[in-house]
């Protein structure tokens, strides 16, 4: 993610590159934030309340800054008002993360869930169209959303406990980055 970072440094044309080097971002604020967020609240004696803002935030932001990626490089005509209408109920969403406690931003959680798959099923839309339309490398991008929105999947299924396996989301965030960076190597 880094990489594509300093690389829209060089390329500005190129929103994709920025849109990537966020969504890895985000993905990374969620795995210090859940996985990590004992050993560092205490280390940097960071407010536990701040903490889960930013966890709430990465999984909030996370799915349109994908979809926005996914625009950025695929640029579907008919699409611009489904992406004004994500952009629009995250940014309404971002604002009550930051300016609600815990107790009210911790009930737009579960909602948000049925909304990332959803949301995870049109970004795979998108790409099954210019899959179609036999747009260059588009199959190594598809491989890697089809192993998220599996892991996602059953990341929220095991969450509300239908299902009995484990948090996989790591697994399909770290595909998605692999397909990713040689999809974007691949279309330079």
């Amino acid at each position: 993610g880094v990489f594509h970072g300093i690389q829209y440094m060089f390329q500005k044309k190129d929103i994709s590159l920025l849109m990537f080097f966020l969504f890895c971002c985000s993905i990374s604020l969620r795995a210090i934030t859940t996985d990590e967020l004992y050993y560092f609240q205490p280390l940097f004696n960071i407010n536990w309340s701040i903490l889960k803002r930013i966890e709430a935030l990465s999984f909030f932001i996370a799915g349109p800054i994908l979809l926005s990626y996914i625009y950025s490089i695929f640029q579907p005509p008919k699409h611009k008002k489904v992406m004004k209408y994500i952009l629009l109920t995250t940014l309404f969403i971002i604002i009550i993360v930051i300016f609600t406690p815990l107790r009210v931003y911790g009930h737009l959680i579960k909602p948000y869930q049925v909304l990332t798959i959803l949301l995870l099923f049109y970004c795979l839309y998108i790409v099954c169209d210019a899959l179609l339309k036999k747009q260059r490398f588009t199959l190594i991008f598809f491989i890697g959303l089809i192993i998220l929105i599996i892991s996602a999947i059953n990341d929220i299924l095991y969450n509300i406990k239908v299902v009995d396996t484990a948090f996989i989301s790591h697994i399909g965030f770290v595909s998605v980055i692999i397909c990713q960076t040689i999809y974007m190597s691949k279309r330079n």
